[in-house]
């Protein structure tokens, strides 16, 4: 009853009309009450949901949740989109020389552009406020993670960085964007593991995202089992690395298409001076993983 009264005052309603009404008082502040109860139930049902991450997958390297993140995906895939059909001498102007982490490349299967800074094209400006969301649902799983496995409260969050996305100075976690160019090919990028702690990727209206399921010694197209409104999370070689293979990296490739295929996959990473064991901190370990990969198709 009390929250019910909490709550008609939190909406600003007018209850001096009881002193008014000929119904009798005990009977009107009762009706209030559970009036007042029942809205209030009613908008904590409207609340936003916690987000629902099927950690018994995640343990074997990928999952699919629910996504809404800051504005319309679609709207982004068509930003990303209306990028890449500009002329290729005006996306050269966003290339960093010697550099395939930073701004616009090209490649013989597709275009991609990594924003690490809010220095991008004016095509892609609302990718920066999607960096920030997408890094925060990120950190909630990574969260979720932690409880799961019982650590200590922000031993893995505390990794990351505090500021996601700076104006000049490039983050450690990225955000690449890619455009892959119609093929006949089977495999367009080869099969590898992220380096970092998550990956999250909205799933593209065409699906060429393959997973490789090692219970089932099979590739799985998981953007074919979902849809437009969910997103992949992927696990990186740091987090099986900082969970001891508890949370296993996830294995995936890209298949070929004939028709052009748009892909927004954000890469969230650890800080490179962070100890990740006695001996080394997260550049040095990475590093000493790099040794042993190819690069695919020019990224990692």
């Amino acid at each position: 009853m009390i929250e019910g009264l909490n709550f008609l005052k939190y909406l600003q309603l007018d209850l001096s009309f009881i002193s008014k009404s000929k119904i009798a008082i005990p009977l009107a502040l009762s009706i209030i009450f559970d009036l007042g109860a029942i809205l209030h139930r009613f908008f904590k049902t409207k609340q936003k949901p916690d987000l629902s991450i099927p950690l018994n997958s995640l343990k074997k390297g990928y999952a699919i949740i629910p996504f809404s993140s800051s504005g319309n995906v679609d709207d982004l895939f068509n930003d990303l989109k209306c990028f890449d059909l500009q002329s290729e001498s005006y996306k050269q102007q966003f290339s960093i020389k010697d550099h395939i982490e930073v701004g616009y490349s090209s490649f013989k299967y597709k275009n991609v552009f990594v924003v690490r800074n809010q220095n991008i094209p004016e095509q892609l400006k609302e990718f920066i406020p999607y960096f920030s969301a997408v890094n925060s649902i990120a950190l909630d799983i990574l969260k979720k993670v932690e409880k799961d496995l019982g650590m200590q409260s922000s031993e893995l969050t505390k990794m990351t960085a505090d500021q996601p996305l700076p104006s000049a100075e490039y983050s450690t976690s990225l955000l690449r964007l890619f455009a892959y160019k119609p093929s006949t090919d089977e495999v367009v990028a080869d099969a590898h593991e992220d380096l970092g702690l998550l990956t999250v990727i909205p799933i593209s209206e065409v699906p060429s995202l393959e997973i490789y399921d090692y219970e089932q010694s099979t590739w799985i197209n998981l953007e074919k089992m979902g849809v437009g409104s969910q997103a992949i999370i992927l696990v990186g070689r740091t987090l099986e690395k900082l969970t001891h293979g508890k949370y296993q990296a996830a294995t995936h490739r890209v298949v070929g298409s004939v028709h052009p295929r748009y892909s927004i996959v954000y890469q969230l990473r650890a800080e490179p001076h962070i100890k990740i064991s006695k001996e080394m901190n997260v550049a040095e370990w990475l590093a000493l993983v790099k040794k042993n990969l190819h690069s695919v198709n020019g990224s990692y």
